[in-house]
Parts: C-alpha cells; sequence; structure tokens
C-alpha cells in the first residue's frame, strides 16, 4: 500500500509538473487532457493553486475514469 501512495504522489506531482509548464507558454492553452486521470487531478490542483477557477478559465480531462476523478 505504501508503494502505491507514492506512486499517486509521483503521478499528481507530474501533472502539476506538467501543467505548470504550459501555463509558462506565452500562448498558455485553454485546455489539457491527462493521458491517466492522476496527471489530470495534479494539472487541476496546479491550476487552482494558480487561481485559476476549472472548468471556466481552464478546461482539464482524464481519461481512465478513476473513481476519485
Amino acid at each position: 500500500l505504501r508503494r502505491v501512495r507514492g506512486v499517486v504522489r509521483v503521478l499528481l506531482a507530474g501533472g502539476r509538473i506538467g501543467c505548470a509548464a504550459l501555463m509558462q507558454l506565452d500562448d498558455m492553452p485553454t485546455a489539457i487532457i491527462g493521458a491517466i486521470d492522476l496527471f489530470a487531478i495534479g494539472g487541476l490542483q496546479e491550476a487552482q493553486a494558480r487561481g485559476l477557477i476549472v472548468p471556466s478559465d481552464f478546461s482539464i480531462v482524464g481519461i481512465d475514469d478513476l473513481d476519485m476523478s
């Protein structure tokens, strides 16, 4: 279980890092698609941390249909 939690934290962090990189572009996207829901949830966390309102300001889609998403 501890290993699973570690993987979840890494995937969430990856989503945040990827979203942060996209948000630094001169022409920031208005939406992202997370290849897995944990990436999308990390992107959601990053968008909210930057004061964006999802989905009004920024749209995020995850693909694998996890219960937590």
